[in-house]
């Protein structure tokens, strides 16, 4: 089992950005919220059921840290 940080999760947000067009547009469809958190703790992609849940957009939830 992979611990937290390690390279498994980069490898996880750059196989989602290899394949965003089809993942993204899959992650959008669902119903709940979907929060994607990158190695280092920070946002890396939101669906839009999380920014309705969150209250606020993509734009401004990627790139930051929950709280």
């Amino acid at each position: 089992m992979a611990s937290r940080g390690s390279g498994q999760d980069a490898g996880a947000i750059a196989l989602l950005g290899e394949f965003a067009p089809d993942a993204r547009a899959q992650l959008s469809g669902l119903i709940f919220a979907l929060v994607l958190i990158d190695g280092e703790g920070r946002i890396a992609e939101v669906n839009p059921a999380a920014e309705d849940l969150l209250g606020t957009s993509a734009h401004r939830l990627i790139g930051g840290r929950l709280a």
